[in-house]
């Protein structure tokens, strides 16, 4: 399938999207989505169109949150000088309905699930709900500005990763890589000492659980230890998506499967959305303050006018 890995520019047709991109720019970017989101339901979504939306995608999501790992460096030089403004909402909208078509129902899907290596197929579909949560977050409104670009390595910690969280000069609390999404458990065990009984830190109540982004299990976030998974597991509660133009929601498990809802269904869960490491502390810090959080309100479902 012209592929040497199941990253999202492991394969031919994506890196020729890439050199499109340099000479058309963002053009190239709605084209790629366009037609994919220009095809019916019983249209067949060939391989090469599927792979070049799935690259416009990741392009758009570093665009917005300022991740620009999965990139290969040709994007990330484009991007450097064309992100601003890039993420706008309808494109996200575009981008999200495309990702999901070609997770759904396309020949790429078949290919991986009939061809791929062991393992291979997951890895790639996993890949994808990752980028979903990406692009489903709702686009910033400019109350807190998009974090700068960084290049920035893959994780080096696993599930069971227990990290220190600084919440400022005399407190912390921790966390703990539940997935390798990665999705972290933020602990409510928030204290002035260094702590040394990892098992005791990893068997108290979990505030809430997110995926986060940027650094925060390779460097800002240090890591402590590791108390494997099934010592204390971490249920992974559901979470949900909400189509930024049409309002229409899903409800997503831990394996992203997504079942139909109502806004008024996903009242009290967690948008499907990859967290900053500094607006998780701000979150945390909110909460022992016994004050709301910005970020809360803003990703908060939107339901119809008069509930």
């Amino acid at each position: 399938m012209g592929a040497w890995g199941t990253g999202s520019f492991d394969n031919d047709d994506a890196l020729d999207f890439v050199a499109t991109l340099e000479r058309e720019g963002s053009a190239a970017i709605s084209a790629a989505l366009e037609r994919v989101a220009g095809l019916g339901v019983r249209d067949y979504l060939e391989a090469p169109d599927a792979s070049s939306a799935i690259a416009a995608a990741e392009i758009l999501a570093a665009a917005r949150d300022g991740d620009a790992s999965r990139l290969p460096e040709a994007a990330q030089d484009w991007l450097d000088g064309h992100a601003d403004g890039l993420a706008s909402p309808a494109l996200l909208a575009l981008a999200l309905r495309g990702v999901e078509r070609v997770l759904l129902q396309s020949e790429l899907k078949e290919l991986w699930e009939e061809g791929g290596a062991d393992g291979q197929s997951e890895a790639w579909s996993n890949g994808l709900r990752h980028l979903i949560t990406r692009l489903a977050v709702t686009a910033p409104t400019g109350k807190t500005p998009a974090p700068k670009r960084q290049k920035v390595k893959a994780s080096k910690f696993e599930p069971g990763s227990v990290l220190r969280v600084d919440l400022d000069d005399q407190w912390h609390t921790y966390a703990r890589i539940v997935t390798r999404t990665p999705k972290i458990a933020i602990h409510d065990c928030r204290v002035s000492a260094p702590e040394q009984d990892l098992l005791a830190i990893v068997k108290t109540p979990v505030l809430f659980v997110l995926a986060v982004g940027g650094h925060a299990d390779s460097g800002d976030w240090p890591k402590v230890g590791h108390v494997p998974l099934e010592l204390a597991p971490v249920p992974i509660p559901e979470q949900f998506m909400q189509d930024l133009v049409t309002g229409t929601c899903r409800i997503v498990d831990d394996s992203f499967n997504a079942r139909p809802a109502k806004p008024e269904q996903c009242v009290g869960l967690e948008r499907a959305a990859v967290w900053d490491p500094v607006h998780v502390v701000e979150r945390i810090r909110d909460h022992y303050a016994g004050r709301p959080n910005k970020h809360m309100d803003y990703m908060k479902v939107q339901l119809p006018s008069g509930k």
